[in-house]
């Protein structure tokens, strides 16, 4: 990808880097489980799913005079392949609204907490900002729309309060999220596991 900054590099050289000064691209695979329900609102299973996920760090957003108070964006999204399977999540820090009536809007979901010298990393999702019509952090949960019938994957909002934690350092992901969906219904865990992408 133009522009990307790859690095093979020592914890040390990685804890002097300013991680929101570059930008990393991970590839690997999420593990999710979620919590299913039929259509009596009754738990039917926690299914596992695995998914391909791709992982971007790179330099906070900007956007309506506004910066992202983040040390750095992250966003994670399923690969095109699996954009549509049970289980795919997508997640973002921030984004920027480009509505033509409003103008640029910044918008932040997490707060993230980062250990330069070791990546350690801790979030929370703080503003889902369902509001807006503007969710960006969602996971596919199968849906039964009659009994015994299951149909496509439907994407629901990650409620506020989910959590993240793990490790991201200049060659791996390992993180893992915790929490549930707006409706209450789909307690939710997924492991990212995600090494960087060299090009």
């Amino acid at each position: 990808m133009k522009g990307l900054v790859t690095f093979v590099t020592t914890a040390a050289t990685w804890a002097a880097t300013t991680i929101a000064a570059i930008a990393l691209d991970y590839t690997g695979i999420a593990t999710t489980q979620v919590q299913v329900l039929n259509v009596y609102g009754q738990i039917i299973g926690q299914p596992v799913f695995q998914t391909e996920v791709l992982v971007r760090v790179g330099q906070r957003q900007q956007g309506g005079g506004q910066v992202e108070f983040n040390p750095f964006n992250l966003i994670v999204s399923p690969s095109p392949a699996y954009s549509n399977a049970n289980g795919a999540i997508s997640i973002a820090s921030a984004l920027v609204s480009t509505a033509p009536t409003a103008g640029p809007l910044l918008v932040q979901y997490w707060t993230i907490a980062y250990d330069q010298a070791t990546g350690a990393t801790n979030a929370t999702l703080t503003n889902p900002a369902n509001e807006l019509a503007f969710s960006s952090n969602l996971i596919n949960v199968p849906s039964e729309i009659a009994p015994n019938i299951i149909v496509l994957p439907f994407p629901l909002a990650m409620a506020q309060g989910t959590v993240l934690s793990g490790v991201i350092n200049a060659n791996t992901v390992d993180i893992t999220i915790n929490g549930n969906t707006v409706d209450a219904a789909h307690p939710f865990i997924t492991r990212i596991q995600a090494n960087v992408t060299t090009q």
